[in-house]
């Protein structure tokens, strides 16, 4: 059976739905992200896990996911034009 992938530039807030809320550490992203304003998810994970040494890497991954699909974090529009291109899969910002 073939998952069905989640658009990365489109929102699906049903995707997500599942018992989503927003936790302390979602906070912090959302803290992080507004800091710096255009922040790579490579970053923010590394900005994570050195403030909370053991942090696994796809839960944070997972936790951006779900901000984005519920509107607390955004995407930016000219990074769309780099997926058009075919240039590959970059970290998302």
């Amino acid at each position: 059976m073939a998952t069905v992938r989640k658009p990365r530039f489109r929102r699906r807030p049903n995707a997500i739905a599942r018992q989503f809320r927003v936790t302390a550490r979602d906070e912090e992203i959302i803290l992080i992200v507004r800091r710096h304003k255009i922040a790579r998810s490579t970053h923010i994970v590394a900005i994570v896990q050195a403030l909370h040494p053991g942090a696994s890497e796809q839960q944070i991954l997972r936790r951006l996911e779900g901000l984005y699909h519920k509107h607390y974090l955004s995407r930016p529009p000219a990074q769309l034009e780099t997926y058009r291109a075919g240039a590959g899969s970059e970290p998302i910002a």
